[in-house]
């Protein structure tokens, strides 16, 4: 009895361990669902908030098939440059704020969206030039006569 016990355990193993193949080219049988990177975000828009800061906006994928589960935040100082990671979002988050920039400096974003089953494309490049620095306004001033 215990024999056959852990035969249709073992039985069930090997069919739960199968049930994840798909047709998606990875030499599935077809049985199992097929798992998709999500799409690239879309309305990716950027611009300056400050001498320092530049907020980053998209159209989030929250209630999409794909299940993202957050988006990733590239930049780079050239638009057909090296594009970094420099951080990341939750799913109902369709903005995110780059902090600690410099004045009077173009930068360039990408954006891409992330499911279990990996990172989907980036993002076409958007780009914003933070503000100036601009001199602080004079005080204390008095006139003198002459």
């Amino acid at each position: 009895m215990k024999k056959l016990v852990f035969g249709v355990i073992f039985a069930m193993m090997l069919l739960v361990g199968c049930s994840n193949d798909s047709d998606s080219g990875n030499g599935g049988t077809g049985g199992g669902t097929t798992c998709n990177v999500p799409l690239a975000p879309s309305g990716v828009s950027a611009s300056a908030q400050s001498a320092s800061s530049i907020r980053i906006s998209w159209t989030s994928w929250w209630w999409n098939e794909d299940r993202v589960t957050s988006y990733r935040v590239y930049r780079s100082t050239s638009f057909w440059g090296t594009f970094s990671f420099i951080g990341g979002t939750g799913t109902s988050s369709g903005n995110y704020t780059d902090n600690g920039l410099s004045a009077s400096t173009t930068y360039y974003y990408r954006i891409s969206a992330v499911n279990s089953c990996g990172e989907g494309a980036l993002s076409s490049s958007v780009g914003a030039t933070t503000n100036c620095n601009l001199p602080l306004a004079p005080s204390n001033i008095s006139i003198v006569k002459n």
